[in-house]
């Protein structure tokens, strides 16, 4: 039987490559952020930040994850990248 980590880990190397595709127009630490946060919402299987956060098992401060992690997400920028890029492609 194949394990709930190996699942992941395969699923996560697939939205790597997809994501990988999206960083035109976006600056380093966005870029950083949406492999965070959509590797975070793989692993840990929900939409909740502090959740997402802790499965990222970063050196930092779980509540300074969680700032990091909420900045990006309210970015508009980074959705109208997002969305211009995937119409693109």
């Amino acid at each position: 039987m194949i394990s709930k980590s190996y699942n992941v880990i395969k699923l996560q190397g697939k939205f790597s490559k997809r994501v990988t595709k999206l960083p035109q127009g976006l600056t380093v630490v966005e870029f950083k952020a949406l492999r965070d946060i959509t590797n975070g919402v793989i692993s840990s299987s929900t939409l909740i930040v502090r959740q997402i956060a802790s499965s990222l098992h970063k050196k930092i401060r779980l509540d300074k994850e969680c700032e990091r992690l909420y900045r990006n997400l309210k970015n508009d920028k980074l959705s109208d990248v997002i969305s211009e890029n995937i119409i693109v492609q």
